[in-house]
């Protein structure tokens, strides 16, 4: 009963918290983000500055523009190609450096977090569940705050350079392109709202994958002996049955969606195309225009693609963000100093105790009062269920009593402590299990 399985059913948090949180978990790893944006940045100015010299080489190679030489105008556009390519490599280093950092910091806290909760809480999940929010959720609340933030805003960089660029060499083509963004935004809103529950039922059907495994690895003896390997098997396959149709609903909902919006860039690039030939045709532009034309509605139209990709990592790191938010959520131990009583000097007294697991289950204890005395041996002995682990428990602060008080005291006299993870330093525990950790000895 260790090892129950928590989903996660509960309304999506709202946007400012969500917002509020992930504001919080950003300390610590703006730098990252900063140098993200600063590199997106230099990109975009690359990319504009490869259009402006592609249309000048054109030029001067169709006898347009006499006023530079056509290897100079090579030489640029080499050194543009050279500085994206550093800054590509720049762009990995940053990643590869301070995004392991990032995800370590954040993994570790919410590692810290866990082993910190009360116990009887933390049980309510099951440990593969845990584990999954540790390793995937983290990983995408940080690849979202680290990477995705600051590529959504070179993304509306790159839209707002482009089109002033396009603006200046033709405004009515610029504002015929602009009108068919509306059209995506409309397909964006309606695309959230089913994607985001898509991508909740994906995630909670993962962990429960992951602790399927788990649980039967690590009760393989039990698994065996009482010959459930064919139960366990079958409960896995149905797991990824639901999986794998959860994922190929959200598959066919994303494929119908990018559907629409392709056919909206191609119109795009469409209109670009027969406005640039008619315009080319009447001489009121040059083929280097002609191409530039080509390239900017490209790089108008790839911001709005990327905006509609970065839909899905939104709900994603949302999804992500309120899984571990949940886990803040669990009840903490108190913290504070341990408190130690003199070696052999130290008696327990249990005043009154009652306890049941739930409300509505049966009172494991009731009206419970026994004095263990300083340098006492004592045997408590009873048969399954009587109490005796639930007593144990009780003692380590591991739960705490429905009705009445277990403390220490001294037999010096003095107040009496009563018993909280601060007195936990003052017992020695051998547990029933032979449980090993990974490690040497």
């Amino acid at each position: 009963d260790s090892m129950k399985i928590k989903t996660s059913k509960v309304s999506l948090s709202s946007i400012p918290q969500l917002s509020s949180w992930l504001w919080q978990a950003w300390k610590g790893h703006r730098l990252q983000a900063l140098l993200n944006t600063l590199i997106g940045a230099l990109v975009v100015l690359s990319d504009l500055a490869f259009v402006w010299a592609t249309k000048q080489a054109i030029d001067i190679a169709t006898k347009v523009n006499t006023s530079v030489q056509l290897p100079v105008a090579i030489g640029l556009l080499i050194g543009i190609i050279l500085l994206q390519v550093s800054l590509g490599v720049a762009s990995r280093w940053v990643r590869a450096v301070l995004g392991v950092k990032a995800q370590n910091h954040m993994r570790r806290r919410v590692f810290c977090g866990l082993l910190a909760c009360r116990w009887r809480d933390l049980r309510d999940y099951h440990t593969g569940n845990l584990l999954n929010r540790v390793e995937r959720d983290v990983s995408d609340v940080i690849t979202f705050l680290t990477e995705s933030v600051p590529l959504l805003a070179n993304t509306c960089m790159k839209f707002v350079g482009a089109f002033v660029f396009l603006f200046i060499m033709d405004s009515k083509l610029a504002c015929l392109i602009l009108l068919l963004i509306p059209f995506f935004l409309v397909c964006s809103k309606l695309y959230v709202r089913k994607m985001r529950r898509l991508t909740r039922d994906i995630r909670d059907t993962e962990s429960q994958v992951q602790a399927t495994i788990q649980e039967s690895l690590q009760h393989s003896l039990v698994v065996k002996t009482l010959e459930q390997t064919g139960n366990m098997v079958g409960k896995l396959n149905r797991l990824q049955e639901r999986l794998h149709r959860e994922v190929l609903g959200k598959t066919r909902y994303a494929v119908a969606s990018s559907t629409i919006m392709n056919v909206g860039f191609a119109t795009g690039y469409l209109v670009t195309f027969v406005w640039g030939v008619f315009s080319l045709q009447a001489d009121i532009i040059t083929y280097g225009t002609l191409i530039a034309f080509i390239q900017l509605v490209g790089q108008i139209q790839d911001p709005v693609r990327t905006l509609s990709r970065f839909v899905p990592v939104l709900i994603t790191a949302f999804t992500a963000t309120e899984r571990l938010m949940e886990l803040d959520r669990i009840p903490r131990e108190e913290q504070k100093p341990p408190v130690r009583f003199p070696v052999g000097d130290a008696g327990l007294r249990l005043d009154h105790v009652t306890f049941s697991y739930l409300p509505t289950t049966r009172k494991i204890l009731h009206d419970f009062s026994y004095d263990f005395p300083p340098g006492s041996i004592t045997a408590v002995l009873g048969e399954t269920g009587s109490g005796k682990t639930t007593l144990i428990r009780l003692i380590l602060a591991l739960l705490e009593p429905t009705e009445g008080e277990v403390a220490l005291y001294s037999s010096r006299g003095g107040v009496a402590e009563k018993v909280s993870p601060a007195t936990r330093c003052c017992f020695s525990y051998v547990p029933q299990g032979n449980t090993l950790l990974s490690g040497t000895i």
